[in-house]
C-alpha cells in the first residue's frame, strides 16, 4: 500500500520532506507492513491523536471543506496538517467478540496491543489480565504523560490509557484510577464520575486528585496561565465538572477552550528533558457521526487537526526525536461523499449555513415541542439553523437576484431551497417528533428512518447533507478500517495495512517497552475512601 503522499502544503510539505531526508527516509517512504517494529528508532517526545469515530470519509469530508474554505475549487493539495503526513497506513479495528467494535475495546487495543471484547478497559475479555497501556509503560520511563480529550476524560477512549475496569460505565471508579494516576496532565472535557459520587455518597474523584496533589484549572484563562512548575493538572472548560463533555466545535464560546489550546498546554507542561507521552482525542466527531450530523463532524475534524498542527510546531523543533501518529478507534455512521457536480467552493459554502450542531438546535426548539407548534414555527427555526428554505420564502427572490449579479454566498443559499419531497419529508418528521417518545421508538417504522434520535434534528441533518453533498448509511459504528498516519522519528513503521493492536506495539516500541499482560488484580481505583 502506498505510504506517503507527494503533494504537501507549501511549507509543511517542505519541513516534512526535510524530516524525511534527515531519519533516512527517502523517496515514498514505502514500508514492509510486516517489519520487525524494535528496529524502529527510539522517540523522546511521542503524540497520539485519535479521531473518535472518524474514518477516511470524515477526514476526507473535512478535507473537502477545508479547501472549499481556502478558495480552491478542486482538492488539489492537501489542506489539513494530518493529510500531509508523509506516512500512511491502514488499520483494522474489530474487537475479540464482534466485528464491529466500540471505543472502550478499540481504546484498548490502541492503548495496550490487545483485543478485548467490547465494554472493557485495558482488560482481557475474560477477565483474567489486565494490559499494561502504552502511557503507563511511558511512565515508567520517566517520560511525562498527558492525556486530553474533548469527551468527558473518564469516557473509553481515553480512560483505556489508564484505567483497568470490567466495564467502561464504572465512572466513579475510573475516575477514582485518574485520581490516583502519576500521570502529569489531563484537559478537556469533566469527569461523569464526579458526577456519580453525589448519588452514590463516594468521595469526590475531583477531591481525591487534589489530595493525590493535582491543581485544577476550571475555564480557559485559568488553563492559559498555569506554568510548567506548578505540578500535576487536571484541567476542564466551565461547567464541565459534572461530566459535561467539551461542547462541539461548531457551539463552542470563544471564551471556552480549544482541543488546541489544551494541547499546546500540554506540551508546555509536559516538555521535559526524559520527554513525553501525549494522547490528544477529538471525541465529538463520533457523537456528530451518531446523529448523522456532517457539518459538526466536519467542524471537529478540523479543531482536531488545529491540535495536531500545535504538535506540528512542536516537532519542527525537536525533529529528530518526536513522533506524531493520527488515526481513529473506528467510523461511526458509515458516512460517504456524493457531491452531485458541487465542487469544493460549492461544498463548503453550503456546509457553513448550517449555523449549530443537532444537538443545540434540538435544544432550542424544545418549547416548540412541548407546546406542539404548527410545523410553520418550526420551519423558522430550521431556517435559522441549517438554511433550508420552503420554495415560497419571500428571501428567495432577493437571493436570486443577487445570485443573477454574481453572489456565491446568494447561490449557496439558493441550493438548500427544499424539494417538495423533503418539504413533506421535513412535515413528517416534525410530526413524529411531537410523539411521546417512547413510543416512538418502540414504533419500528419510526426507528428505522430516525434510529433512537428525534426525528425533526434527524431529518434536519440528512436534508442538509445531502444538499452539501454528504449521505450516511447507519447510525452507529461500522467495521471498516481507519487510516494511520505518522510523521517523524519511526515513522516509516505506521505503513502498511496492520490491526489496531499494532498501533500499540509500533508505538511501545519507540519508547522501549513492550506489551505485557498481567494477572488481573483487584481494580480498586487507587487512593479512594470507602463508599
Amino acid at each position: 500500500m502506498p505510504t506517503s503522499k507527494r503533494n504537501y502544503p507549501i511549507g509543511i510539505g517542505l519541513f516534512f520532506l526535510a524530516v524525511c531526508l534527515s531519519l533516512g527516509v527517502v523517496g515514498t517512504g514505502q514500508a514492509d507492513a510486516g517489519q520487525d517494529v524494535r528496529e524502529a528508532p527510539r522517540a523522546k517526545y511521542v503524540f497520539l491523536f485519535i479521531g473518535d469515530g472518524m474514518g477516511l470519509a470524515q477526514r476526507q469530508a473535512a478535507e473537502l471543506y477545508a479547501a472549499g474554505r481556502a478558495g480552491a475549487k478542486q482538492p488539489d493539495l492537501p489542506h489539513l496538517t494530518m493529510s500531509s503526513f508523509p506516512v500512511t497506513g491502514m488499520a483494522t479495528t474489530h474487537p475479540a467478540n464482534a466485528l464491529v467494535t466500540d471505543s472502550a475495546a478499540a481504546g484498548t487495543a490502541l492503548a495496550c496491543g490487545f483485543k478485548t471484547s467490547n465494554g472493557k478497559l485495558s482488560t482481557s475479555a475474560d477477565g483474567a489480565f489486565s494490559f499494561k497501556t502504552v502511557a503507563e509503560a511511558a511512565k515508567e520511563r520517566g517520560m511525562k504523560v498527558g492525556i486530553v480529550s474533548s469527551a468527558n476524560i473518564d469516557d473509553a477512549t481515553p480512560a483505556a490509557f489508564y484505567a483497568h475496569q470490567p466495564l467502561r460505565s464504572n465512572y466513579w471508579e475510573i475516575a477514582m484510577q485518574l485520581a490516583g494516576s502519576g500521570f502529569d496532565y489531563f484537559g478537556g472535557g469533566g469527569m461523569a464520575g464526579d458526577r456519580d459520587f453525589y448519588r452514590q455518597g463516594r468521595e469526590s474523584p475531583l477531591e481525591a486528585a487534589r489530595r493525590n496533589g493535582f491543581r485544577i484549572a476550571t475555564n480557559r484563562d485559568e488553563l492559559l496561565a498555569l506554568k510548567p512548575d506548578g505540578g500535576r493538572t487536571i484541567a476542564y472548560p466551565q461547567g464541565a465538572k459534572g461530566g459535561t463533555s467539551m461542547r462541539y466545535e461548531i457551539d463552542r464560546p470563544d471564551d471556552q477552550a480549544s482541543l488546541a489550546d489544551f494541547t499546546r498546554k500540554g506540551i508546555e507542561l509536559l516538555d521535559d528533558p526524559r520527554g513525553f507521552f501525549m494522547i490528544v482525542e477529538g471525541a465529538k466527531i463520533d457523537g456528530a457521526c451518531h446523529v448523522n450530523d456532517a457539518a459538526t463532524a466536519i467542524r471537529d475534524v478540523i479543531a482536531l487537526d488545529e491540535a495536531v498542527a500545535a504538535a506540528c510546531a512542536f516537532l519542527r523543533q525537536h525533529p529528530e526525536d518526536t513522533t506524531i501518529v493520527v488515526t481513529a478507534d473506528h467510523e461511526t455512521g458509515g458516512l460517504t461523499i456524493v457531491p452531485g457536480g458541487l465542487d469544493c467552493e460549492g461544498l463548503y459554502r453550503r456546509m457553513k449555513r448550517q449555523r449549530t450542531s443537532q444537538g443545540l438546535f434540538l435544544r432550542g426548539i424544545e418549547g416548540l415541542i412541548q407546546l406542539r407548534a404548527d410545523f410553520a414555527e418550526a420551519m423558522v427555526a430550521i431556517k435559522e439553523c441549517f438554511g433550508l428554505m420552503a420554495e415560497d420564502d419571500p428571501d428567495i427572490a432577493e437571493l436570486r437576484l443577487k445570485a443573477e449579479a454574481g453572489d456565491p454566498e446568494a447561490k449557496a443559499a439558493l441550493g438548500l431551497v427544499l424539494r417538495p419531497s423533503e418539504f413533506d419529508a421535513l412535515k413528517r418528521a416534525w410530526k413524529m417528533s411531537l410523539l411521546d417518545e417512547e413510543a416512538r421508538i418502540a414504533d419500528p417504522e419510526v426507528r428505522s428512518l430516525y434510529g433512537t434520535y428525534n426525528p425533526i434534528s434527524v431529518e434536519c441533518t440528512h436534508v442538509h447533507n445531502r444538499k452539501a453533498g454528504m449521505a450516511w448509511m447507519t447510525y452507529g459504528h461500522t467495521g471498516i478500517p481507519v487510516p494511520v498516519s505518522a510523521v517523524g522519528a519511526g515513522q516509516e513503521i505506521f505503513g502498511g495495512y496492520y490491526d489496531n493492536t499494532d498501533v500499540a506495539r509500533k508505538l511501545m516500541s519507540l519508547i522501549g517497552a513492550e506489551p505485557q499482560a498481567v494477572a488481573s488484580r483487584v481494580m480498586e481505583p487507587v487512593g479512594a475512601a470507602a463508599p
